[in-house]
């Protein structure tokens, strides 16, 4: 009775693990991964230049200078906002979304990020 349950929880792993790998391994949500990335990465001050050359050659609408200095910029606004260095190294989306809300004249000032 064990080997049958081992065999049907192994089959089981073995299509939910496809499954996954089918939905997540498509070239868009990589695409999501490194905007993500990208994002995160510049509002924690680190390096972001081959990730912001991956967005700009799939996103060819945006203004590569004009992000580039605003990605700059976001980490300053980000690092103000939360007045602790180890924060920022933890940053996730919802707070750069919450400083982006929260910080008057953001929206205009970094209209490439929003």
């Amino acid at each position: 009775m064990s080997y049958h349950r081992a065999e049907t929880w192994y089959a089981f792993l073995d299509i939910i693990t496809r499954q996954v790998e089918e939905r997540f391994a498509t070239d868009s949500f990589r695409h999501i991964c490194n905007t993500e990335d990208l994002l995160l990465w510049a509002a924690a001050g680190k390096p972001h230049t081959n990730k912001l050359r991956q967005f700009l050659n799939f996103y060819a609408d945006f203004d590569g200078l004009s992000l580039e200095a605003q990605l700059i910029l976001l980490h300053s606004v980000v690092t103000k906002q939360l007045q602790n260095e180890s924060d920022v190294e933890r940053v996730t989306v919802f707070c750069v979304a919450d400083v982006l809300k929260n910080t008057a004249g953001a929206q205009q000032l970094l209209d490439q990020i929003w």
